[in-house]
C-alpha cells in the first residue's frame, strides 16, 4: 500500500466493509478497528441474517464482508466470513444499535481506521460512503456536523446538493475532515425534509463496547525510556545514515563498537537500525545483555538456543534451563565454531550477528566471567561467519580498551555516536506524527520542543519520554501546547512524572522500602565517575521491596522481567532516571560512598563464587569500623551479609591460628634461636619485594588517573615513592613534580571538562561547572583537606555562583532557572538543601548566553539576564523581586555582571566604537535626573510614564 492510501480520507479505502445478505446484496456497511475486528450497526446484522429487529443472532451465524473500495485496485475483491462477537440492539430511548464483528481471517489489504473521541464537532465537514438503492457501486455523502441531541447521537446536515444519507449508509464510518479521522458511525436518516442524518459518536461506541478504547488510539510511535527494538524499525527515525554505515562496516569487519554518551541512542541504533539491515542481507541475529544471566556465557547460550531449536518455547522450563547450562558449558569448552555452523544450517542463513548490548555491564562481573566471554566472542579464532556488534557507554571506553583481551579487538572499529543535529532531531519529533492519520502537533509546538531539547548528549531519553506522555494526553488528535506545559516540558516531564508516581503509588510507610529498592538498582562501577543502573534479582529483595517493584513497573519507572535462568528481575527503565529525577539524583549523591563500597563488596563476592567458594573470603575496600554493615544492613542482600560474616569468621580463625603459632614459637624459642637470623632476613626480603610490587602498582594507578584526576594522581605518586622508591615511582613522582610544582593548590575531580569556576573571597569554597552541565562543590580548597561533592540538578548547569563569605552558592541552568543552597564547609554534607527560585518570564526558553549572572557581596541577591530582561531574585525569601529591561547600549559581548555593594547597582562591561574601546555600563533601578540624561550619560527604552532603571556609562577605556 502506498503512503497516500493510508493517510487522510483515503484511509477509508482499506477500512470500509460492505456487509452482504444471503443473496449477496449490500445491506449496509462496517469498518475495521483492528485487523480482524469491525464495527457496524446491530440493525445491519439483523438485515444481513434476515432476523427481526430485536432478535439476537445465533452464535454460529456468519455473514460475508469485503472491501468494496479496495476492490477497485484488487481485481479479485474477495470477501471473508465474519461472526457476531457483540450485538446491542437499538433502544427506544436511544443508544445501542452497535455490533462487533470478528473476521475469520484478516482481509488482504485491510487496515484499521483511527477513531477520534471528539468533544466538539460543530460545523465540521464530514464524509460518508454508502450503497443506496440503485447504486451498486456506492456513493459519497458530504455533510456538516452539528452537536449531540437528546439520544446522544450527533446530527449531520446535508452539505450542498449531493447525496443525502439513506438506507444503505448504516454502519459506515463518519470521517471528520477537520479532525482527519473517524468520529462516529452512521446509524439513522430521516426520510423527509430537511435531509438530516444521525451518527453514533465515538463516545457512544466506547460506552457500548468499552474494550474499543484500546483500539481507539493507535499505539504510541514513541518508546518513552525504552530502546527501539527490531520490531520498531519503521518507527525509528534520525539515524538512518549511521545505521547504514554501521551495517556496511559489519560486512567487512568482525568487531564493531558503537560508543556514545548515556542516552545517545546506542541500543536503538543497533537493534532498530543495524539489525534489520543485516537481517535483510541474510544474517541471523542474537541479542545478548551480559547481565541477563548468571554469567555472560549463560546469557549467550540462552540467546542461541532458540536458533538451534525452533521448538524451544514449547519445552518444559526445567528442560530449557538444562539445555542452556549444557550449551554454555559447550561454548566455554569449544567456542562458537560448531554452534555457529549448526545455527547457519538450521536457520538457512549466511552469517550470524551477535549484538552485545550495554557492554559496560560486563565490567561489573568477576574477571573470570569477563575472560570467559572474551575467549568465545573476542578471539582471533572467531569464525569468519560471525559478526559482533557492541554498544558501550563512552565513559567506560578507557576501561575496556585497557583490557588485554577486549581492547585490541574492540578498538579496530569504533563508531562514535554523537548527538543528533537540529534537522535529524526534528525528524525524530515530527516524522512519527506525520505518518499517523488524524494526529498532529499544535502549530509551532515542534519548534518549542526542539528548542527545549537542545543538542546535548543524553537528551534523547527525556525527549522520547516527553513525547510518549504527550501522545497519551492528546485530545481529538491534537498534541497541544497546554498538555506540553502541564507535563513540564522536555527537561521537567520525567522528574514531574516520577514525583507524581511516588506520591500516588506509595504510602508513607513504603518510602523506606522504596529507597532500599532503588539502592539495589544503582551501582557505581569501580573506576568510573558516573552511576549506572543495575539489574536486581527477585531473591535479593524483601517481600515489601518486590511488591513495590511490581507496583512501579506499571508506571514506566521500573522494568520487570526474567533472566536467562528464569529468575525474576527488576531494573530502572533507563539511566536517565538517575540524573533526570531530582529525588533519585539526591540519593545517589548522598549514598555515593556507600555505593562504591557496595560495588567492591559485590565484586569480592563474585570472585569467591567464581572460585566455587574455595578462595578465602576477602573484602577489597574495608568498611571503616563496620559502619556500613551496621547502618545499612537493610540495604544488603542475604548473600552479601553472609559474605561479610564469612570475612569476619575467616579473620577470627586467622587470628586464632596466629595466636597458636605464637604459643608454639614461645615454647620452641630456645630451639629457634639458631635459625632466627635467617628467618628475619627472609621476612625482610619478602617485605621488600611486597613493598616494591605495591609501589609499582601505585605508580601505574597514578599514571592511569593523571588526565582525569590530577590531584589523586599526585597523591598516588607520593604514596608509591613512600612505599618503595622504585624506578617507576621515582619517574612518576618526577613527572607530577614537573607538571604541578608551580601550583600552590591542585583541585580536581569535576565530571567533564571545566566550563566555569567561581570561589569565595578566601578561596576555600569553589563551585565549578562542566560543559556537560554538571556542578561540583569543593570546600577547603585553599587551606585544609580538600573535599568535593556533586551538586544535584534537574537541568544543565550553566553558570555557578558563590557568595563572598562562602556560606551560600547558587547556579543558573541553561534553561534560565536558578537554584541556591547553603554551604556548610565543616559539615558531613556541605551541600545544603536545593532551593529552586521562582521561574522568570521566558525561563523555559533559556538564559542569555552572553551575560554571566552574579551574586551580591552578602549573598542575598542574584541577578541574571533572561531573554531581554534583567531578573533579580531575593535568596532570603526565595522570591523574584523584580525584572527590568536589559541595556541595549554597547552591543557585542557584554561579559560578566557585577552587583554593587548597595544591592541596587549593577555593572556590566560594554564594548563598542571599535574593538579597542571598552567601558563599564552602570545599572541603577532608580530614575536618573533629567540633567544626567541631557548630558548623554543615560540611556533608557522605557516610556516616560513609569519610572524605569537607568544605565549610566563610565568613561571608556582603550585596550592596549
Amino acid at each position: 500500500m502506498s503512503p497516500a492510501e493510508g493517510i487522510g480520507p483515503k484511509a477509508l479505502n482499506s477500512a470500509v466493509l460492505r456487509v452482504r445478505d444471503g443473496r449477496g446484496e449490500a445491506v449496509g456497511l462496517g469498518f475495521l478497528v483492528a485487523p480482524d475486528l469491525a464495527l457496524t450497526c446491530a440493525h445491519v446484522v439483523s438485515a444481513a441474517l434476515g432476523l427481526r429487529p430485536q432478535e439476537r443472532p445465533a452464535t454460529a451465524a456468519r455473514l460475508e464482508v469485503d472491501l468494496p473500495l479496495r476492490a477497485v485496485a484488487d481485481a479479485d475483491g474477495a470477501g471473508v466470513a465474519a461472526s457476531v462477537e457483540r450485538w446491542l440492539p437499538a433502544r427506544v430511548s436511544g443508544g445501542g444499535d452497535v455490533a462487533v464483528l470478528r473476521l475469520e481471517v484478516p482481509l488482504p489489504g485491510g487496515r484499521p481506521v483511527r477513531l477520534i473521541e471528539a468533544e466538539e464537532v460543530w460545523e465540521h465537514p464530514v464524509r460518508a460512503f454508502g450503497f443506496p438503492a440503485g447504486r451498486p457501486g456506492g456513493v459519497w455523502h458530504a455533510g456538516v456536523l452539528r452537536a449531540e441531541q437528546a439520544h446522544g447521537w450527533v446530527q449531520a446536515d446535508l452539505a450542498g446538493r449531493g447525496y443525502p444519507v439513506s438506507r444503505g449508509f448504516s454502519g459506515g464510518p463518519a470521517w471528520d475532515e477537520q479532525l482527519v479521522g473517524v468520529v462516529g458511525m452512521m446509524a439513522v436518516a430521516e426520510s423527509g425534509l430537511p435531509p438530516v442524518s444521525y451518527l453514533i459518536p465515538t463516545a457512544g461506541l466506547l460506552r457500548a463496547w468499552p474494550e474499543l478504547r484500546e483500539l481507539a488510539l493507535p499505539p504510541s510511535p514513541f518508546r518513552g525510556l525504552a530502546a527501539y527494538r527490531e520490531a520498531d524499525a519503521a518507527l525509528f527515525h534520525g539515524r538512518r545514515a549511521e545505521s547504514a554505515e554501521l551495517a556496511s562496516a559489519l560486512l567487512a569487519e568482525q568487531w564493531v563498537s558503537i560508543v556514545g554518551a548515556s542516552g545517545s541512542g546506542k541500543s536503538s541504533v543497533a537493534l532498530a537500525g543495524v539489525v534489520p539491515l543485516l537481517r535483510a542481507t541474510g544474517a541471523e541475529v542474537v541479542v545478548v545483555r551480559p547481565a541477563s544471566g548468571s554469567s555472560p556465557l549463560t546469557a549467550l547460550a540462552a540467546g542461541l538456543l532458540p536458533l538451534l531449536d525452533p521448538g524451544l518455547p514449547q519445552a518444559p522450563e526445567t528442560r530449557r534451563l538444562t539445555w542452556i547450562a549444557e550449551l554454555a558449558e559447550r561454548l566455554a569448552g569449544g567456542g562458537l565454531a560448531d554452534v555457529v555452523a549448526r545455527v547457519l544450517e538450521v536457520r538457512d542463513c549466511d552469517r550470524l550477528l551477535v549484538v552485545v548490548d550495554q557492554f559496560e555491564e560486563l565490567l561489573a562481573l568477576a574477571p573470570a566471567a569477563v575472560d570467559g566471554l572474551a575467549e568465545v566472542l573476542f578471539d582471533e579464532a572467531l569464525p569468519r561467519t560471525v559478526r559482533v556488534l557492541t554498544t558501550l557507554r563512552a565513559d567506560f571506553l578507557e576501561l575496556v580498551l585497557a583490557h588485554p583481551r577486549l581492547g585490541p579487538l574492540l578498538s579496530r572499529r569504533i563508531h562514535a555516536l554523537g548527538p543528533l543535529g537540529p534537522d535529524r532531531l526534528r525528524e525524530v519529533v515530527a516524522a512519527p506524527i506525520d505518518a499517523t492519520p488524524g494526529v498532529r502537533y499544535e502549530p509551532a509546538l515542534v519548534d518549542r520542543i526542539l528548542e527545549d531539547t537542545g543538542t546535548e548528549p543524553g537528551a534523547l531519553p527525556l525527549l522520547g519520554f516527553t513525547l510518549d506522555l504527550l501522545w497519551q494526553g492528546q485530545r481529538g488528535g491534537l498534541l497541544s501546547y497546554q498538555a506540553y506545559r502541564e507535563l513540564g516540558g522536555v527537561t521537567g516531564a520525567l522528574s514531574a512524572h516520577a514525583d507524581q508516581v511516588w506520591a500516588e503509588q506509595l504510602r508513607a510507610a513504603d518510602e523506606a522500602a522504596a529507597r532500599r529498592l532503588f539502592t539495589r538498582l544503582i551501582r557505581v562501577p569501580i573506576g568510573a565517575a558516573a552511576a549506572t543502573r543495575r539489574t536486581a534479582l527477585r531473591g535479593e529483595l524483601g517481600e515489601e521491596e518486590w511488591r513495590i517493584a511490581q507496583q512501579l513497573a506499571t508506571t514506566r519507572l521500573l522494568v520487570t522481567g526474567r533472566n536467562a535462568e528464569g529468575e525474576e528481575t527488576v531494573e530502572l527503565a533507563h539511566e536517565a532516571l538517575i540524573n533526570g529525577w531530582e529525588r533519585l539524583a539526591h540519593w545517589v549523591t548522598e549514598d555515593r560512598a556507600f555505593l562504591e563500597w557496595l560495588e567492591s563488596l559485590r565484586r569480592d563476592l563474585a570472585v569467591r563464587e567464581e572460585s566455587g567458594r574455595t578462595a578465602p573470603p576477602a573484602i577489597t575496600l574495608p568498611d571503616p569500623a563496620g559502619r556500613w554493615e551496621t547502618e545499612r544492613s537493610a540495604d544488603l542482600s542475604a548473600a552479601e551479609l553472609a559474605h561479610l560474616a564469612a570475612v569476619r569468621a575467616h579473620r577470627r580463625a586467622r587470628t586464632r591460628r596466629r595466636r597458636a603459632v605464637v604459643s608454639v614459637v614461645a615454647v620452641l624459642t630456645a630451639l629457634a634461636l639458631v635459625s632466627s637470623t635467617l628467618l628475619v632476613a627472609s621476612r625482610r626480603e619478602s617485605s621488600v619485594r611486597e613493598s616494591m610490587a605495591t609501589s609499582r602498582a601505585l605508580a601505574q594507578a597514578s599514571v592511569d588517573v593523571a588526565s582525569s584526576d590530577p590531584a589523586r594522581s599526585v597523591m598516588l605518586a607520593i604514596a608509591a615513592y613512600r612505599t618503595s622508591p622504585t624506578q617507576e615511582a621515582r619517574n612518576q613522582l618526577l613527572r607530577t613534580y614537573l607538571a604541578y610544582s608551580g601550583d600552590g593548590r591542585l583541585v580536581s575531580g569535576l565530571l567533564g571538562t571545566v566550563g566555569h569556576v567561581v570561589t569565595s573571597r578566601d578561596g576555600n569554597v569553589v563551585l565549578a561547572s562542566s560543559y556537560d552541565g554538571r556542578a561540583t562543590l569543593f570546600v577547603h580548597a585553599a587551606t585544609g583537606t580538600v573535599r568535593s561533592f556533586q551538586v544535584p540538578s534537574v537541568g544543565q548547569v550553566q553558570y555557578p555562583m558563590v557568595s563572598e563569605d562562602g556560606r551560600r552558592a547558587a547556579y543558573l541552568q541553561e534553561d534560565g532557572k536558578a537554584v541556591w543552597f547553603h554551604v556548610d564547609a565543616e559539615g558531613g554534607q556541605p551541600v545544603g538543601q536545593l532551593r529552586p527560585l521562582p521561574a522568570a518570564p521566558g525561563a523555559s526558553v533559556g538564559a542569555d548566553k552572553g551575560l554571566r549572572p552574579s551574586m551580591s557581596v552578602d549573598g542575598t541577591r542574584i541577578v541574571a539576564r533572561v531573554l531581554d530582561h534583567l531578573v533579580w531574585w531575593d535568596l532570603d525569601h526565595d522570591a523574584l523581586i523584580r525584572t527590568s529591561p536589559a541595556p541595549k547600549d554597547g552591543g557585542g559581548d557584554n561579559g560578566p555582571l557585577w552587583v554593587g555593594a548597595d544591592d541596587r547597582t549593577l555593572l556590566l562591561r560594554r564594548t563598542g566604537g571599535g574593538k579597542d574601546n571598552s567601558g563599564l555600563l552602570a545599572y541603577d533601578r532608580t530614575p536618573v535626573p533629567p540633567a544626567l540624561s541631557s548630558r548623554g550619560w543615560m540611556t533608557s527604552s522605557s516610556p516616560p510614564t513609569a519610572p524605569q532603571p537607568s544605565y549610566v556609562a563610565a568613561a571608556p577605556t582603550r585596550r592596549r
